[in-house]
């Protein structure tokens, strides 16, 4: 009784054997093993802190809600009125020349972001 050997794939082992013994091959994969060993924890930092970065004012809003969200007491104060006794106050701390900006960082409920910039 005659039995059919399986067929194999020459091309394919012939091609793994010939990876084998090129030296310049191997080393090169080697090195690209080790490389990605090497960077693949800063990529993993860069990818968290980027999305940390994207989801900022959702994390701040979070993080800080006590503070954005004010409870308005006595009577309401333009930002121009605002912005003049925050000025005196600088003054009486002895921080002349010092530049205001005063910006709604969100809904109405939230307060006003104040910049003090030198």
């Amino acid at each position: 009784m005659l039995m059919a050997k399986p067929t194999q794939n020459h091309s394919s082992d012939q091609k793994h054997e010939q990876e084998k013994a090129n030296p310049l091959y191997a080393a090169i994969w080697r090195w690209h093993f080790y490389a990605g060993l090497i960077f693949a924890p800063f990529l993993v930092m860069l990818a968290v802190t980027g999305g940390i970065y994207l989801f900022k004012p959702q994390i701040e809003s979070w993080l800080y809600k006590d503070m954005y969200q004010v409870q308005a007491e006595g009577k309401e104060l333009a930002p121009s009125e605002q912005i003049e006794k925050i000025k005196k106050r600088i003054r009486m701390l002895k921080y002349p020349g010092t530049n205001l900006m005063l910006k709604r960082t969100g809904p109405p409920k939230w307060g006003f972001g104040l910049g003090i910039s030198p």
